[in-house]
């Protein structure tokens, strides 16, 4: 009986440290942003764009390589996963360490050409990141969302 009650004991611990972890996700920067898009899509009669682990990853990626490489830009091309066809890719620099998802998504959206890509209808996946540390010699937070398209 005792070895049962341990056992329930785990299984309780495991399920609160995986919802716990789910839901730090849930609120970072990236998630929170990603709805944000979502939600602007939605107001625009478009589906919502799902996470995509390969765009996640190749969007913060990129964020940490500008902020090493002191670059701000586009590059020629987009690395993410061959099974993409089409990708869009939208950046965002603020001064300060603080990720703010609110300023970096309203800047986006009132840009013409960064306001095209969150509605191309055609993309169906993204990813998103975020960095934050000392960029050209001062604090700067960089953003980075990567759209596609299998």
């Amino acid at each position: 009986m005792p070895r049962f009650r341990i056992l329930i004991a785990l299984a309780v611990a495991a399920c609160a440290i995986a919802v716990t972890t789910s839901a730090a996700a849930a609120r970072s920067p990236e998630m929170l942003m990603i709805h944000k898009v979502n939600h602007y899509r939605h107001l625009h009669g478009l589906r919502s764009v799902r996470v995509s682990h390969s765009l996640m990853h190749s969007a913060k990626s990129y964020a940490h390589w500008e902020m090493r490489h002191g670059y701000f830009g586009h590059q020629s091309r987009i690395h993410a996963s061959g099974r993409y066809r089409r990708l869009g890719e939208i950046l965002e620099w603020q001064r300060g360490l603080s990720s703010n998802v609110r300023l970096a998504f309203q800047t986006w959206k009132h840009s013409g050409p960064h306001r095209a890509i969150m509605l191309d209808r055609k993309f169906t996946y993204v990813g998103a990141g975020h960095v934050s540390g000392r960029f050209r010699g001062r604090k700067a937070c960089l953003w980075v969302m990567h759209f596609g398209r299998p």
